[in-house]
């Protein structure tokens, strides 16, 4: 309308007509930029929460992860507490059965110690040479003597050691005993330190 206006030479109508059509242009052109604003800021909003789910996503990743690794390490403490159990139960049981043969040979040797020494002491009653006679009897002291021995290393809590002090004094007092039964008088004075 304005250019026709313009033409018949109404300018007046043709100013207003201008200014309607640039302030409806103006107005179109406002709402496209508002249009483009509104689907700009959807896209944005969209982003920001696809943005937001990612990292919930992400969050819940981590989490079951560290839940898992949480479960791994209790399934291997709980597996190691199992075998450590186990473990300690064959070593008492292994302990014990090894305490049983240990008491057996001891008590085995201890026997046969007796055994010997009853027969050496049969073989002196019977022996009618004096000289068979001695040496038998010192056989027999021997066989005590380990046995005295054997005694002190089963009796200690160390297998391998003995307090010799002790066993000096019961060594001796066997043999001061067995030569005051020969009818020989022996005085013996030990002076020593606890050695083991």
């Amino acid at each position: 309308y304005a250019d026709g206006y313009y033409a018949l030479g109404n300018y007046k109508l043709a100013a207003h007509y201008y200014k309607r059509q640039y302030a409806l242009h103006d107005s179109l052109e406002n709402l496209e930029k508002e249009k483009n604003f509104n689907d700009l800021e959807k896209k944005y909003q969209a982003e920001k929460k696809q943005e937001e789910i990612d990292l919930l996503h992400v969050k819940q990743a981590a989490e079951k992860q560290r839940r898992q690794y949480a479960y791994a390490g209790l399934a291997l403490a709980a597996l190691l507490l199992i075998v450590s159990i186990y473990a300690a139960r064959l070593f008492r049981k292994q302990s014990a059965q090894k305490g049983l043969l240990l008491k057996e040979i001891h008590h085995r040797i201890n026997n046969n110690l007796q055994i010997i020494s009853s027969l050496l002491s049969i073989q002196v009653r019977e022996s009618g040479d004096e000289k068979m006679e001695k040496i038998m009897e010192e056989s027999q002291a021997r066989i005590q003597s380990l046995a005295l021995l054997h005694k002190h290393l089963y009796s200690g809590s160390n297998l391998d050691k003995i307090k010799m002090n002790e066993y000096l004094l019961q060594l001796i007092s066997f043999y001061q005993n067995a030569l005051q039964a020969g009818n020989q008088q022996v005085n013996i004075e030990l002076t020593c330190e606890s050695v083991e």
